[in-house]
């Protein structure tokens, strides 16, 4: 048997694969869902057939996202405690450290020189893309929201 193949950024798919097996069909959220195939634990879920909701606030990613994985949702919006808009910190060439905490991306530029852009974005919640977007059950939920995490949690039902 060949090695298994994660296209997650700590293997996070592979404990997924733990959980799942080989499930032909299941539902995902993925909260924070960057690029859609490099350091995404949702995707080889996708390759097998399953489908859910990606919420990416970079329009580029969101672009990238809906082009990729026809059978996802996208959302393109931030996720916290309550709905409305906020600033986004886009991060320059490493859209991982883009954020909704000047504070982190302030450090991104101190630590690594890389300036960020604010965008004002849609904020959703937890709650509320689950009503509209997702089945009453689901097989997993992923937040990676760069120092967010308890809004998005706390945005939930």
């Amino acid at each position: 048997m060949p090695p298994a193949l994660s296209y997650a950024q700590r293997f996070e798919d592979l404990y997924l694969d733990l959980c799942f097996g080989e499930q032909a069909g299941g539902f995902y959220i993925d909260i924070g869902a960057g690029h859609p195939i490099y350091d995404d634990a949702s995707f080889s879920s996708y390759l097998k057939g399953w489908r859910g909701v990606c919420v990416e606030p970079n329009p580029k990613l969101a672009q990238l996202g809906r082009a990729v994985r026809p059978r996802d949702t996208m959302v393109e919006a931030l996720v916290s405690a309550h709905a409305g808009a906020s600033p986004f910190h886009l991060v320059d060439d490493f859209h991982g450290f883009s954020t909704m905490i000047e504070a982190h991306a302030k450090l991104a530029y101190s630590e690594f020189g890389k300036a960020s852009q604010v965008l004002m974005r849609p904020v959703s919640t937890l709650k509320a893309i689950c009503e509209h977007h997702a089945p009453p059950s689901f097989e997993f939920l992923k937040v990676d929201v760069e120092g967010a995490v308890a809004a998005v949690v706390h945005g939930g039902d």
